[in-house]
């Protein structure tokens, strides 16, 4: 009997890399008040490393908790090559209240070389100036005492 070699096929929606997270054991809060996009921690709250499909097209996800400091501000977010803060898509607006909430913003990336490897960051901004705060924190616990949650970021093909 001859088996022939199987050879692994790319999907829409597949992940091209692990889903990474940034989930400290004690809260971290890295906070922006400034109009232009900064990474959110660029060592901590990135993509990882994945390889561009033949598309040229990925949709990356991150979910995240944060808290705007005046009602209603807006707040926005995007993505920016690994070290750099050179938007790589458009940009993600809205208002936020002013307490903690859970978001999980979608960016369509396109026009990546395919083949060619990529990192990008996550990037905040608050066009309003006012403080703009992620809240991060990861912790396995049955009394919970502080608002957070991890960063998670995914890649899919498109």
């Amino acid at each position: 009997m001859t088996f022939m070699p199987q050879y692994a096929e790319s999907f829409s929606g597949q992940y091209l890399c692990p889903p990474t997270e940034y989930a400290p054991g004690s809260r971290q809060e890295p906070t922006t008040s400034s109009a232009t996009m900064s990474a959110v921690s660029s060592a901590n709250v990135n993509t990882g490393t994945f390889t561009a499909p033949a598309s040229g097209n990925v949709l990356v996800t991150a979910s995240f908790a944060a808290d705007i400091g005046a009602s209603s501000d807006l707040a926005s977010f995007s993505l920016g090559t690994h070290g750099s803060v050179t938007p790589v898509c458009d940009d993600v607006t809205f208002g936020m209240p002013a307490y903690g909430t859970l978001y999980t913003p979608q960016f369509l990336v396109t026009g990546l070389t395919p083949g060619s490897t990529y990192n990008l960051d996550l990037l905040f901004s608050s066009p309003a100036g006012v403080a703009l705060t992620l809240f991060v924190l990861g912790t396995e616990s049955t009394t919970p005492s502080l608002a957070g949650a991890p960063v998670t970021m995914t890649v899919q093909q498109v």
